[in-house]
């Protein structure tokens, strides 16, 4: 096995490693262990908090953050070689350019406070970059050709949109989970109410219904805002 194909499908391999991290920051509610970018509160590395929740949260969030600079390192070697052999230099730069896309999608995730259409958008950025990265790796391979394949382009085709639907749907539920969320704490009396005590404000989530009370929040660290319009 050549060094370019061991290298393209260790890419692969982290890759999807990184989406199933990124579902785990998800379904762990750790999007926002980390309220800045690309440090967490100005470290490059958590620090201890009071808050042991709050701190695994934390870990989680960078733990996402490093394994997806490690995969934009190796996309890059990845593309350098492709330059070198000549080989599928349209798919490596496009890939490249996917996963500086997927940065910038992953730092409004954060600074957004997880907009829904963000999170939504950065889930399809992806899956993209894992479905490029498999046809990248199918073609450092040599097939013969088979005439029969031709017959299933169609209904593979024909399954990106369902596929982009469902992922749409996930987005929505996030959206009503977070507006589930806000109207509790509504309900709850604890609208604008923030934490005296720092430490248990790093992992405080409020609603609120203004812009400027969401700037504030980050700003200051001293909670997050949960949407309610």
């Amino acid at each position: 096995m050549s060094g370019y194909r061991r290298l393209v499908l260790a890419t692969l391999v982290l890759a999807f490693v990184l989406v199933v991290v990124g579902a785990y920051v998800r379904l762990s509610d750790a999007g926002l262990g980390c309220p800045d970018w690309p440090l967490c509160y100005g470290q490059p590395v958590p620090t201890q908090m009071p808050d042991d929740l709050a701190h695994a949260k934390a870990w989680t969030e960078m733990g996402h953050r490093y394994l997806a600079a490690a995969l934009g390192l190796l996309l890059l070697f990845v593309f350098f070689m492709s330059m070198k052999k000549r080989r599928s230099r349209l798919l490596a730069a496009a890939l490249v350019l996917l996963v500086v896309f997927q940065a910038t999608l992953g730092m409004w995730t954060v600074t957004m406070l997880l907009r829904p259409a963000i999170v939504t958008a950065h889930l399809l950025g992806g899956m993209a970059t894992l479905a490029l990265l498999v046809w990248l790796a199918l073609q450092s391979f040599d097939f013969v050709a088979d005439p029969g394949t031709r017959a299933v382009r169609f209904p593979a085709f024909a399954g990106v949109p369902q596929l982009a639907q469902h992922v749409e749907s996930v987005g929505e539920v996030h959206r009503r989970q977070r507006l589930t969320h806000a109207s509790r704490k509504i309900r709850a009396g604890e609208r604008g109410v923030v934490r005296a005590d720092p430490a248990a404000q790093r992992d405080l989530h409020y609603p609120c219904d203004k812009a400027d009370e969401r700037r504030k929040a980050y700003r200051t660290r001293s909670g997050v805002c949960d949407e309610i319009e």
